[in-house]
């Protein structure tokens, strides 16, 4: 039961939490899964204010967190860390998995091949052509 545990413990669970929740968020859109409505605003605004995505994403959070407080919803030391911190473990992510040998770049690079124009399949056809 967490409620008996200490607040150490209460803590480290939350910080923790917030750093899967910001790691899982960066390998399902950095594997091209699709994003929900927050990463794709997210995702958007990034591009279009040409701001840094940890920054997007905690203006986000905090907006809707103050919007649900305004419609009567509770606000607690956990809702504010997350709405504080997701968006530095989002781009923390991206940084670390942008860095991993795991990944592979969202851009495919094609090798393009040229076969000389003089060469001639096995039935004696001509394959000029460029393989990509």
């Amino acid at each position: 039961d967490l409620a008996k545990a200490g607040v150490g413990a209460r803590a480290g669970l939350l910080v923790g939490g917030i750093a899967l929740m910001g790691l899982a968020t960066a390998v399902y859109i950095g594997a091209g899964m699709g994003a929900g409505a927050r990463d794709s605003l997210m995702l958007v605004l990034t591009r279009r204010t040409r701001r840094r995505a940890g920054v997007v994403r905690t203006v986000l959070e905090a907006t809707v967190t103050v919007i649900g407080f305004a419609l009567g919803g509770t606000v607690g030391i956990g809702t504010l860390a997350f709405a504080l911190g997701i968006g530095a473990a989002v781009e923390a992510s991206f940084a670390l998995l942008g860095r991993s040998p795991f990944v592979v770049s969202a851009e495919p690079q094609l090798v393009r091949e040229e076969v000389p124009p003089s060469a001639t399949d096995a039935a004696g056809r001509s394959t000029s052509c460029v393989r990509v």
